[in-house]
């Protein structure tokens, strides 16, 4: 899932954010200055502005990101655009050996 450090909302990243200001993640008070802020600390969500944080699951937006993210990528898998790997192949046997740790 991505979402911005900068203003909190999902879909881009902080390189990506269009926001003039960093939001403080838990109140979304606009920071000019790190060290002046003062956090209300009410939650406010930047997805909904309900009072929980941004990246809550209890979001209905945030809800919706996600099973639209699961539906696309089942879509993608289906259609042989994405793989999943199976790490289960990729495991290799362990061995300890005396000779491998120093002799005390």
């Amino acid at each position: 899932m991505k979402f911005c450090s900068k203003c909190w909302k999902i879909g881009h990243v902080r390189d990506q954010c269009k926001a003039s200001l960093q939001r403080c993640r838990v109140c979304l008070d606009e920071i000019s200055k790190k060290e002046e802020h003062t956090c209300t600390k009410r939650q406010k969500c930047a997805q909904c502005g309900g009072e929980h944080h941004s990246r809550q699951s209890i979001c209905h937006v945030i809800e919706q990101y996600r099973s639209d993210l699961k539906e696309d990528v089942n879509k993608a898998l289906e259609s042989g655009k994405l793989h999943r790997n199976d790490y289960t192949k990729q495991q290799h046997a362990f061995s300890m050996k005396d000779q491998d740790f120093p002799q005390c």
